[in-house]
């Protein structure tokens, strides 16, 4: 299941072509996460636009609830982000 806040994220990946700023997308997946908890990409995707945002620990507390719903893909994220 993709939830529109990560439908929005891709599209600022993708051709930075969002129209709400990082801190709206936030909000919009903290409203997605409220609503089902239990998907990863919510707290990836999340996780990686607090790190833009230089909360660090928001982004690391978002990526460690992904590995604990078993998103494998976070603890290559964050090998990758302790060897830069």
């Amino acid at each position: 299941m993709i939830t529109a806040s990560v439908q929005i994220f891709n599209e600022l990946l993708m051709n930075n072509t969002a129209s709400q700023s990082l801190s709206e997308i936030i909000h919009e997946f903290n409203r997605d996460i409220d609503k089902n908890p239990g998907l990863a990409d919510d707290y990836i995707a999340r996780g990686i636009l607090k790190y833009c945002l230089d909360d660090v620990n928001g982004a690391f507390n978002d990526w460690s609830v992904a590995i604990g719903l078993g998103c494998n893909n976070t603890i290559l994220l964050l090998k990758y982000l302790t060897l830069t």
